[in-house]
Order: structure tokens, then sequence, then C-alpha cells
């Protein structure tokens, strides 16, 4: 599953087209995202995210499916762009952004309309972010941001393509004042200051990072090893 906690309610979708809701972490209900699909099918939602008082759930092998809920419990769909395959979804500056692997990055100012933004496209976007005034992902080496959500700068650097890794964020964060990444296959993690320029630190497990979240002063990240269960954190001092 994935999970959202800045809301009304704790919120998690699952591969399996369901979701659930829970107000403590500890006893969950089950939501009607499943029953409120007009077609009734198992949809995997890989993530679910709340945004300016509400929740967006999306599904990265479905067309054009985000679901929205205004309670976390129950979901209607919004209608998004043709052939486009959202994988995240970011709100900031009075604007929703989501973004494809195949179809480069869409925009809404209301979550009904949808358009095509000036994005390259057939970048393997994978998480979205906005903080210090700016949108930010990480495809193939390359930082793409944006201060309006239409008009996106590329800024390749070899940080991000140490030992040619072409290094593309699994998920990035904004928490405590910067940016931090995590990556596919690699066992580096990324860090900004301004979201543009990046540094590398080397994580001494080797865990396939595929997400990572902050709280309670630290970064915390899980790898896709369920054999070893692996996690690591970084405590925020000063």
């Amino acid at each position: 599953p994935s999970h959202d906690i800045q809301a009304l309610y704790y919120v998690a979708v699952s591969a399996n087209g369901k979701s659930a809701y829970s107000n403590n972490g500890i006893n969950w209900s089950i939501g009607t995202l499943y029953e409120d699909y007009p077609l009734n099918e198992k949809i995997p939602y890989t993530r679910v995210i709340s945004l300016n008082n509400v929740y967006m759930a999306v599904s990265r092998t479905f067309e054009k499916t985000i679901a929205l809920s205004l309670n976390g419990i129950n979901w209607t769909f919004l209608n998004l762009v043709n052939g486009f395959y959202p994988n995240d979804v970011a709100y900031g500056n009075n604007v929703y952004i989501s973004i494809s692997s195949n179809n480069g990055i869409i925009y809404s100012y209301n979550r009904l309309d949808w358009f095509k933004s000036n994005a390259p496209l057939n970048k393997p976007w994978k998480s979205l972010v906005y903080g210090n005034c700016k949108f930010v992902t990480i495809a193939n080496g390359c930082v793409y941001y944006s201060y309006n959500g239409v008009d996106w700068i590329e800024n390749c650097q070899q940080s991000l393509n140490i030992f040619n890794l072409k290094l593309t964020a699994s998920k990035i964060i904004y928490g405590n004042n910067m940016f931090v990444a995590s990556f596919y296959n690699s066992n580096y993690v990324g860090y900004s200051y301004n979201g543009i320029d990046w540094s590398i630190s080397l994580v001494q497990l080797f865990g396939g990072w595929t997400s990572i979240a902050y709280g309670n002063n630290r970064f915390v990240m899980i790898g896709d090893d369920t054999a070893t269960g692996k996690v690591a954190y970084s405590i925020v001092t000063g």
C-alpha cells in the first residue's frame, strides 16, 4: 500500500483497487474506492497524497486514472489527457501537476480541466514534489523544475550521473527546508537546498530504495528488498 498522513485521516490504497482510512493509524476501515470506480475494476493504485485539503490516488498502469476524495472515504475520478498514465501528482502555487513516463507533464487549475505543459515527453518521471516555490522531479540524471507548472527547465548534472547511473528518483520529498530523493537500483540518496543543485550521499545498505518520508526530524527510506526489510534513516540536527 501507499499512504499519506497530512489530512483528516490516514489513507492507504492498494494494488487490488481498494482503499482504507484511519484516524489513529492503528484501527482501519475500508473506503469505497473500488465500489466508486464506474467499471468496478481492480485498479493497481501505487500512491495516495493529500493535496490542498483533498486526497488524490494515482495508478501508473491505468490510463487517465487519478481518484479524488474530499474525505478519504468516498471517491470520484478525474478526466485527464488521453494516453496519460499518471505516476504522481503535486499541488503548489494554485496549480495541480501530474507526471507520466510516457506522456510528459500535465497541469490543472481546478482539477477538472487538464492541459499539457511544455515539458519533454517520454522521460521516466516517477515522483514529483513542490517546495521552495517550485515543482521538482528527477529522471535520467537530470533535474526538471518549474515555478508555474507550465514551463519546465532541464538541468543535467554530474552528481546525478555518478558512474553513469543516470539516477531517477523513486521518491522525492521536501522537508526541513530541503529536498531529498531516493533512487531506483541505487544505494545513493540525493539532497538539495534549492531543488536545482544536487549532491548525493552513499547509503551503506543496498536497498533498492523505493520511498522516503520526513517526520519527527527524521528522513526515513524503505527498500524493496522484502527478504531483509531494509530501512534507513537520517536525523536532522541543528
